[in-house]
This record gives structure tokens, sequence and C-alpha cells, in this order.
């Protein structure tokens, strides 16, 4: 996941299928990535934020969906 360029990752993360990244890799991906922008913007490097934000949501929401699967996994929502 580091290796990629940021902009095809986020349509990786929102269009790949459910069962290619887990959901720890995912929580670690977000969390190096956070640590990652919090340096640069604090280098003042420049450099945009909106891509990487862009990045740490779709990771960190792609990993709630999983987990998210992975607890409700054969549950069946009955309507009343």
């Amino acid at each position: 996941l580091m290796l990629n360029a940021p902009e095809p990752l986020i349509g990786t993360l929102f269009e790949s299928r459910p069962d290619v990244l887990s959901a720890g890799v995912l929580a670690a991906f977000s969390m190096l990535y956070f640590f990652m922008l919090c340096i640069a913007y604090d280098a003042s490097a420049v450099g945009g934020l909106f891509v990487p934000a862009m990045m740490i949501g779709a990771s960190a929401g792609r990993c709630f969906a999983v987990l998210l699967r992975d607890i409700y996994r054969g549950n069946t929502i009955s309507r009343a």
C-alpha cells in the first residue's frame, strides 16, 4: 500500500474486492499515513493535505466496513 501513488490507491480502496485487504493491514496503514501526514504538515513542506486526508478517510472507512462485515457475517436482518 505504501509504495503506490495516492490517487490510484484511493480508487483501489473504494472499488476493490472486499477480501483483498484485512482490517489489521488497513488500520496499520491508516495510522502510519496519519503520522506521516502530521510530520509533513509540521515540516512546512510544499504539498497538499487533501489527497492524504482522502487516503486516510478511505482506508479507515474500508477498515470499519471490513470489521462490520466480519462481525455480522452470517447474521441476517429480519424485517419486523
